[in-house]
């Protein structure tokens, strides 16, 4: 049925719209994410450079310079797979907005399909007979049924 092929393709089209919109949700929330934890690994290391500094006084155990090393490592980890995630972002945009165009394009061939299934007669009236079955080929200019034209009654 080219009707439903069409609401099909328009139900694509609005769930694509919709995964490119919330593309941008998740671009906001990944920088959000990175400047917190930009702010977060600027706090520890200056920690760190105190443990440093505290050590070569001999005024810090090594075990605070450790864990304050490792926390330090384990931001820049983290910050930088948030932003490996913010750079894979331009690539699913660009491969859902390449779905879309295809999208849109079907969504403009099924409404080409629906206005080519459509049958409309010459004149106005009221249909007496309907000499096909639905979903019988039919090409241009066939008889499909007799229309009474209601005005020269």
């Amino acid at each position: 049925d080219v009707e439903a092929l069409l609401v099909s393709r328009e139900k694509a089209v609005a769930a694509l719209e919709s995964e490119i919109a919330g593309l941008e949700i998740e671009l906001r929330s990944l920088n959000e994410r990175v400047e917190l934890g930009d702010d977060e690994l600027e706090i520890e290391r200056r920690l760190l450079e105190r443990f440093t500094e505290a050590q070569s006084r001999g005024g810090a155990n090594t075990l605070d310079l450790d864990r304050s090393r490792s926390s330090v490592r384990r931001l820049e980890r983290e910050i930088s797979t948030i932003r490996q995630q913010i750079r894979l972002i331009d690539t699913r945009r660009a491969r859902l907005e390449a779905n879309l165009a295809d999208a849109v394009a079907q969504v403009r061939k099924a409404n080409e399909a629906v206005a080519r299934a459509t049958i409309r007669s010459p004149i106005g009236g009221v249909l007496q007979r309907m000499d096909v079955e639905v979903g019988e080929l039919l090409s241009a200019g066939a008889m499909v049924g007799l229309d009474i034209d209601l005005i020269s009654i």
